[in-house]
């Protein structure tokens, strides 16, 4: 699989072999869109899913490219990512 990224109006996401992350209204928590990491490890799927709210993002709701950035970076800061 080669690496992606793609955009609409109201989802965003990018995607490579094991780890994919994705904003939008697919994804949602009490009626909140929510970011979504997913990583492939051993076969093994694992899912973290953060809702807007919990994003601490100034940008708004419907603003997929920065609350994917703001999810992608909770990410990088909150876990260890071993390559």
């Amino acid at each position: 699989m080669k690496p992606h990224a793609y955009t609409a109006s109201d989802y965003a996401g990018i995607g490579s072999k094991n780890i994919k992350f994705y904003y939008g209204y697919e994804r949602t928590q009490n009626g909140e869109n929510c970011f979504e990491a997913v990583f492939q490890e051993n076969g093994e799927e694992k899912v973290i899913t953060i809702p807007y709210s919990k994003l601490g993002t100034k940008a708004d709701e419907w603003n997929c490219e920065e609350c994917l950035m703001q999810g992608i970076a909770w990410i990088f800061q909150k876990y260890k990512l071993c390559l």
